[in-house]
C-alpha cells in the first residue's frame, strides 16, 4: 500500500501485531509522508510521535485538537477545568442575583431594580457544566489465592522452536517479579509462553516451575473466540459457584455493567473479548500471570488500567508486548530476543534504549 503512494492514508491500528522495530520504522516513513495521513491508533507513544491534529469522538461528539496526544490530553484538562471555573462563577453570580431579587421585590422603593435584576438574569447566557472526562476503564480489585515460592520459574538452555530452533533462553524468575519479553516478529516469544504452557515441546534444555505456583494464561487467540452464549452465561459457565451478583460484580469491574452482560459473544469487539478473557483468568486468582500481546485491541485508557493493576500486582508476571509504554510502565526487567539469543536486562526499559542507541 505504502508503495502506491496515495494521496490520503486511512490507517486502522497500523502497529497492532508489529514490533518495535518495525513501529519505529513506519513513524519515521509516516512523518516523511508528504501526503494526508488519518490514523485510528491507541499507540500512545505512536500518537505523539506522528499525529500533528487529533479528533477525539466522545459521547457522540468529535472535537478537534491541534498538537499530538500528548498535547491533546492537555488542552482537554485546561479546558475542563476553565468551563468548570466559569460554572462556578456564573454560578455563584445567579445566586447573589437572586438573592437580591428576594430581598427587594418586597420593597416599593427597590421594586425598580429587583425587576431590572431579574431581567439580567433571564438574559444572562447560561454555562453548562463541564462533563466528565469519559474515563470508564475497567477496575478489578485483584489479588492473588495464595502466595508463590520465591523461585517461580527457573529455564535453563530452553531450546525454542518447531522444526528448528529460534533461541536458547535461560533465565531465573523470582515471586514478585514483573518480566517483559521483546524482540523482532517471528523471533520465539510467543513460542516461548507456548512452550511454557505444554503447547509446544522444547527441543532441548529443560525448565520447572516452584512451588505454589498458580498460572494464569492469557494467549492472543483470545482477542477472536467466538460463543453462542452471552457475556453473563458465558463466565457462570467458568465458574457456577458464583452467584449472579458475584458475577455480574466481577464482570462490571470490566465494564460489562446493566444489559451488557447480556450480549451475545459472537459481537463483541477484540478489545471486549480481551477484557472479558482477563476477567475470567483474574477471577481464578492465580499469583502468577503469563500474557500474550495483552494490550492488542485495547484503548489507551484500558492499557494504563492494566499497566497500573500490573504493576501493583503482588504476584508474577512474563508478558510480551510490543506496546513501549505499557512495557515501561510494567517490566521491571527485560528479556530481548536478538539473532537466536534471548538477552536479560536487569534495567528494563532505560536499559534496552540505551543499549540500541536509540529514543523511547
Amino acid at each position: 500500500m505504502l508503495l502506491r503512494k496515495p494521496d490520503v492514508l486511512l490507517l486502522d491500528e497500523p502497529t497492532n501485531h508489529l514490533d518495535i522495530d518495525t513501529i519505529r520504522w513506519l513513524e519515521q516513513y509516516l512523518k516523511a509522508y508528504d501526503r494526508a495521513i488519518v490514523v485510528v491508533s491507541h499507540d500512545r507513544v505512536f500518537l505523539d510521535r506522528i499525529a500533528e491534529v487529533v479528533y477525539e469522538i466522545e459521547r457522540g461528539c468529535m472535537t478537534m485538537y491541534h498538537g499530538n496526544y500528548s498535547s491533546f490530553a492537555e488542552q482537554k484538562r485546561k479546558n475542563w477545568d476553565r468551563q468548570q471555573r466559569e460554572y462556578e462563577a456564573q454560578r455563584d453570580e445567579i445566586e447573589r442575583l437572586e438573592k437580591l431579587i428576594d430581598h427587594f421585590k418586597g420593597h416599593p422603593t427597590k421594586a425598580a431594580m429587583a425587576r431590572a435584576k431579574r431581567s439580567q438574569l433571564e438574559r444572562m447566557e447560561r454555562i453548562e457544566p463541564p462533563m466528565r472526562y469519559d474515563l470508564r476503564t475497567f477496575h478489578p480489585e485483584f489479588e492473588p489465592g495464595r502466595e508463590s515460592y520465591t523461585d517461580v520459574l527457573t529455564v535453563k538452555k530452553l531450546q525454542i522452536g518447531y522444526r528448528d530452533v529460534l533461541a536458547e533462553v535461560s533465565f531465573d524468575l523470582k515471586k514478585g517479579q514483573k518480566l517483559g519479553i521483546i524482540g523482532g516478529n517471528g523471533c520465539g516469544k510467543s513460542t516461548l509462553l507456548r512452550t511454557l504452557m505444554g503447547q509446544a515441546e522444547p527441543l532441548g534444555g529443560s525448565y520447572a516451575f516452584g512451588g505454589n505456583t498458580d498460572i494464569g494464561y492469557f494467549e492472543q487467540q483470545l482477542a477472536q473466540f467466538d460463543s453462542p452464549s452471552d457475556v453473563l452465561g458465558k463466565f457462570r459457565a467458568a465458574f457456577p459457584d458464583f452467584t449472579v451478583n458475584e458475577a455480574r460484580n466481577r464482570l462490571g469491574a470490566f465494564l460489562f455493567s446493566g444489559d451488557e452482560v447480556y450480549k451475545s459473544i459472537h459481537i463483541l469487539s477484540g478489545g471486549e473479548k480481551v477484557r472479558l478473557a482477563l476477567c475470567s483468568i483474574l477471577s481464578e486468582r492465580p499469583n502468577f500471570l503469563i500474557l500474550d500481546e495483552p494490550t492488542n485491541h485495547m484503548d489507551i485508557l484500558s492499557r494504563e488500567a492494566l499497566g497500573a493493576m500490573l504493576r501493583g500486582f503482588s504476584g508474577t508476571v512474563l508478558f510480551v508486548s510490543h506496546d513501549r509504554r505499557f512495557i515501561e510502565q510494567v517490566a521491571d526487567s527485560l528479556l530481548a530476543f536478538e539473532r537466536g539469543a534471548a538477552r536479560w536486562l536487569s534495567d528494563g526499559w532505560e536499559q534496552y534504549l540505551q543499549a540500541s542507541n536509540s529514543i523511547s
